[in-house]
């Protein structure tokens, strides 16, 4: 559900997904950009502040949105709660909550504001890697998982290519360089990449209107994960 689990330092930003099955057998459901928001304050304050998501991407029968949310102004040892609201074309609207373990889903706002997800903020790293292509810059961190050193590739390749067409040979043999040559890096130097077992992961959420309990579906995922690459 966090990538990573631990380790959510102020300088990194934290981006908040989530994807649903929109088509195809099942319980699908058609979330809306409008309307979709993540809820977040500071544990023990009374308001929270709404940050909305935007679409990501779809791939097969699912679409994903995202949020992304700037921890700058929480200090070390400061728990961050959330919740997300996902609404439907097809549905009732969904409020996500829940903890590391488990995520859960209802119609009830309330109830999700009073089991929230949440993390800590840790104090700020300074084990990484700069990697500078001109405009693009990019950095490695001690805790970045898998996600996040795939982004960065490909971005990078994006910015040497100078195109956006993912078919284009010298994008992918600028991925398989990119990729060789950051294989190197972890035999030369792994302690930048001991990222701990488990890191990142999927929780899939019953939707509201075929909650059953204890049964997971296809209908809803959430992801929180670090960006520890700066996008142009």
């Amino acid at each position: 559900m966090r990538d990573p689990v631990n380790g959510i330092a102020p300088e990194l930003l934290v981006s908040i997904f989530s994807g649903n099955q929109f088509r195809g057998s099942g319980e699908a459901g058609n979330q809306l950009e409008t309307g979709s928001t993540v809820f977040f304050r500071k544990a023990g304050s009374a308001a929270w502040t709404a940050l909305p998501m935007r679409f990501s991407t779809a791939g097969g029968n699912n679409k994903y949105f995202v949020a992304v949310l700037s921890i700058t102004g929480f200090g070390v040892d400061d728990k961050v709660q959330y919740y997300l609201k996902i609404p439907y074309s097809d549905h009732l609207t969904t409020f996500l909550h829940g903890n590391d373990a488990q995520s859960f889903a209802t119609a009830n706002e309330s109830e999700a504001q009073a089991d929230p997800f949440s993390f800590v903020v840790a104090a700020q790293t300074t084990n990484f890697l700069t990697l500078d292509s001109g405009p693009l810059q990019g950095r490695v961190f001690a805790i970045s998982g898998r996600l996040q050193l795939t982004l960065m590739l490909h971005e990078l390749a994006h910015d040497t290519v100078q195109s956006n067409d993912h078919l284009h040979s010298d994008f992918y043999m600028t991925v398989e360089e990119l990729g060789g040559t950051l294989a190197e890096l972890t035999l030369d130097e792994p302690e930048l990449f001991d990222i701990g077992a488990n890191s990142f992961d999927f929780t899939h959420v019953q939707p509201v209107w075929g909650a059953t309990p204890d049964v997971l579906s296809e209908g809803s995922l959430v992801i929180l994960r670090n960006k520890a690459v700066a996008d142009r």
